[in-house]
């Protein structure tokens, strides 16, 4: 049984067609059209995951499949992320998600922490973002969004977190993930 690579489109659709004639057949397991199935598989699962990536969602919107999934109310979420206001901010994008939230979310219902982390735009108004920027020295032109979980859309409006003092007045780094909140 010899079984190459697959490394073009045209090898994938190749195989891809062995692979619908080969389940068409109703090949049984362990046997040599069955293993020649299973490896098929694997390397069209490889070829696909390459070139055709899954984006993961919105943290929001996996937030809000989560709720709807198991007939979950705002309520039900503040022993994950707190009070019935930042619940409310949360979900409707007046606050980013912290460390701590992403953590209790994902132990507690289940949502995988790498959906919860990734960038989300936030719709806070630009005043609100300037006065917290001059609140925590910051202007966009020294935030470095590869040092911190921060992108600056092209309108200069910000998404996620950005560093803020801590109460010790000491900022947040790069090499402290755990500290952010």
């Amino acid at each position: 049984m010899e079984i190459n690579p697959i490394r073009t489109n045209e090898d994938y659709e190749a195989a891809l067609a062995e692979i619908e004639q080969l389940m068409e057949a109703n090949v049984e397991p362990n046997t040599p059209a069955g293993e020649r199935l299973e490896l098929l598989l694997v390397l069209a699962s490889a070829y696909e995951d390459e070139h055709y990536p899954i984006p993961f969602p919105d943290p929001l919107e996996a937030i809000e499949y989560y709720m709807e999934s198991r007939n979950l109310t705002r309520a039900d979420l503040e022993p994950y992320i707190g009070t019935r206001a930042r619940v409310y901010e949360i979900l409707n994008r007046k606050r980013p998600l912290t460390l701590r939230m992403i953590r209790n979310l994902s132990e507690g219902l289940g949502i995988p922490a790498e959906v919860l982390i990734q960038p989300y735009d936030l719709d806070i108004p630009e005043s609100q973002i300037n006065y917290l920027l001059t609140k925590a020295k910051w202007t966009t032109k020294n935030i470095k969004p590869l040092e911190y979980p921060v992108k600056i859309r092209e309108d200069n409006s910000l998404t996620l977190w950005f560093p803020t003092p801590t109460p010790t007045g000491k900022r947040y780094h790069e090499n402290q993930p755990d500290s952010l909140h």
